[in-house]
Parts: structure tokens; C-alpha cells; sequence
């Protein structure tokens, strides 16, 4: 089954405040507890399966 929205124009949103700032601060902290949910992981993740 698929879903799909459609939506009116006055409904999209322009993308130009969107993204991110150039420069992100990521905190030590961060990275550390990203990194202990991935060694956490029973098997690797399959996006497509």
C-alpha cells in the first residue's frame, strides 16, 4: 500500500529556512551516546528490508 499527500500551494513550505547552519556544534556527550546506541544494536540496520 502507498500513501501519498498531495498538497496545495499555499501549503508547501520554502525550503530556505530549513537547513542547517553552516556551522552545528555537536557536544562530546552526543557523539558519545550515538555511539553506544549503535554498539547496542543486535544487527545491522537494513533501510531497504
Amino acid at each position: 500500500m502507498a500513501v501519498h499527500t498531495m498538497l496545495r500551494p499555499d501549503e508547501v513550505r520554502d525550503p530556505e529556512g530549513l537547513a542547517p547552519p553552516a556551522s552545528v556544534k555537536v557536544h562530546p556527550q552526543e557523539i558519545e551516546m550515538a555511539s553506544s546506541l549503535m554498539e547496542r544494536m543486535p544487527k545491522d540496520f537494513d533501510l531497504l528490508a
